[in-house]
């Protein structure tokens, strides 16, 4: 019985260290705007059987990419304390099981997304490609506009969800592409200071860190006020309601007083936290508002 009982805790244990480097949260929050991006372009129209080949092929896609990145980034994961515990850098799973079952996820999720349609898949490639290739294998250690290339790859999941229900490309995919990147950046900025103290010492040439704290909020509240505007384009296109504009631009001129906090604050991380946690909201905001379409 001692036996039995052993072997099921050590499988799942396995199967625990497995499910931790697809990164559950990152593909969570990345679903959030997958179904906002999707129900935007069904409009009235609902595919269940497309929302669920959707939802499992982005899911195996995103996961896939996060395999890999562990892979990759298994050296410098070593360096930094965020990241110290992660499964491959304490050697509980091998760098070949983890090769394997990304592939395996990312056949599965693309096999998937092709089942939609070509417009789905291609664009779940290139944002795997981006991902995996260019910013985990090069952008991340070798250039300080890594977080600008990594969200390329970052905001094609809402490309996947809006192509799968549409079908074309049109403004309203252009838009949040455009979008998602302008949020992102920010986003992205602030968690570097966060963390600097861990990018600095896996050396990775990230902006926020690399340059001077008043650039970095520049940038900040440069690109929230792209993101303002082209939120606000959505709606002059037709895409969304009134309801939508109104809540959405007083989130964003929220987050812009945030931004512009920055430059009266001494406490840097503080103010990045701050921008940090009102970031998830106003992208989880803006995919509820576009998902019921008001």
């Amino acid at each position: 019985m001692d036996h039995v009982s052993s072997s099921c805790q050590h499988d799942a244990m396995k199967l625990k260290s497995f499910v931790s480097i697809t990164k559950p949260g990152i593909i969570l929050g990345n679903l959030i705007t997958v179904l906002g991006s999707f129900f935007l372009a069904q409009h009235a129209v609902f595919n269940f059987g497309v929302l669920i080949l959707l939802l499992v092929g982005i899911s195996f896609v995103i996961a896939s990419g996060c395999v890999f990145n562990n892979i990759i980034d298994s050296d410098i994961d070593a360096l930094m304390a965020r990241t110290a515990d992660r499964v491959l850098v304490k050697g509980l799973i091998s760098e070949r099981a983890a090769f394997r079952f990304g592939l395996t996820l990312g056949g599965m999720g693309f096999l998937c997304l092709l089942s939609i349609n070509l417009l789905s898949f291609l664009f779940g490639v290139i944002g795997w490609f981006f991902y995996v290739v260019i910013y985990s294998l090069w952008a991340k250690r070798q250039s300080v506009y890594g977080t600008f290339i990594g969200s390329v790859s970052g905001a094609m999941p809402m490309a996947v969800g809006y192509s799968a229900g549409s079908n074309h490309i049109d403004s309203g995919l252009i838009l949040l592409v455009l979008i998602s990147i302008s949020w992102q950046i920010p986003h992205s900025y602030v968690i570097g200071l966060v963390r600097s103290d861990d990018y600095i010492k896996a050396n990775i040439p990230l902006f926020s860190v690399l340059h001077h704290d008043k650039k970095v909020k520049r940038h900040c509240v440069m690109y929230i006020v792209t993101f303002t505007i082209l939120c606000s384009l959505l709606y002059f296109q037709g895409y969304t309601g009134l309801f939508y504009l109104i809540i959405m631009m007083l989130l964003c001129v929220y987050w812009l007083y945030l931004s512009l906090k920055g430059f009266y604050t001494s406490n840097i991380k503080s103010w990045a936290k701050s921008m940090f946690l009102f970031s998830i909201v106003i992208i989880s905001s803006f995919s509820a508002l576009i998902g019921f379409n008001y």
